[in-house]
């Protein structure tokens, strides 16, 4: 509703966002992402995206298959800018 990102659960591979792998048993604000309004948010079994209202997209988690869409087969901890769905989606 106030475009603000809250995650809880499982933490491992960073998936819940936060910057570790830390179960968080409560919903807990993502604070790196404190200036930037969310629309939409998934989750997928070891990793999260969320997109902006300026339609940006953002993941963390398990990116061993390319999955998180970063151009590197990696493992982010914390909430990465993920430029591959931008230009997908047809902005460069």
């Amino acid at each position: 509703r106030n475009g603000l990102v809250y995650t809880f659960g499982d933490g491992a591979y960073g998936k819940l966002g936060h910057g570790d792998t830390h179960d968080r048993l409560a919903p807990t604000r993502v604070l790196p992402l404190r200036d930037v309004c969310f629309k939409e948010v998934a989750a997928g079994y070891q990793h999260s995206m969320l997109r902006s209202d300026d339609g940006d997209v953002y993941t963390s988690g398990i990116g061993w298959k390319g999955q998180l869409g970063h151009g590197e087969l990696e493992e982010p901890k914390d909430f990465h800018h993920s430029r591959l769905f931008r230009r997908a989606c047809g902005e460069a």
